[in-house]
Order: structure tokens, then sequence, then C-alpha cells
């Protein structure tokens, strides 16, 4: 493999890592953490780390192949 080819396999990998921990943080803070808020200054302030996360997913962009799509589904 060349230079290219090593780069391109390890932002692969890098992407996919990146949307794994965006989904398990998004998943924490939806399951646990935002029904379990007591009054509504937290939810928002959990809400808006929902909404920061999903914008890092976007910058990342859609996954490139078939086998990273199925990463979310949900």
């Amino acid at each position: 493999m060349d230079d290219r080819e090593e780069i391109i396999v390890e932002r692969k990998q890098v992407e996919y890592e990146i949307r794994e921990i965006c989904q398990a943080i998004i998943h924490m803070l939806n399951v646990f953490l935002l029904p379990l808020a007591k009054n509504d200054e937290i939810k928002q302030i959990y809400t808006k780390k929902i909404n920061e996360f999903y914008i890092y997913l976007s910058e990342i962009g859609a996954p490139k192949d078939i086998y990273d799509a199925g990463f979310f589904i949900v």
C-alpha cells in the first residue's frame, strides 16, 4: 500500500470511531440523563449537547460504504 491508500484507510477508521463515539454519547444523553433531569435548565443543557453531537456527525458526513451505513440504523 502506498501512502495515499494508508491515509484513506486511516481516515475511514477515524471517521467510524468518531461516529461511534457521537452515537454513544447521544444515546447516553437521550436514554439516561435527559429523562432524569430535574429542571428545565438541565434539560436544555442536555438538549444542546445532543444537538452539538449531531452537528459533529454532520461535519463528518454520511458513511462512504455500505458497511458503515448500517451504523446509523437505530
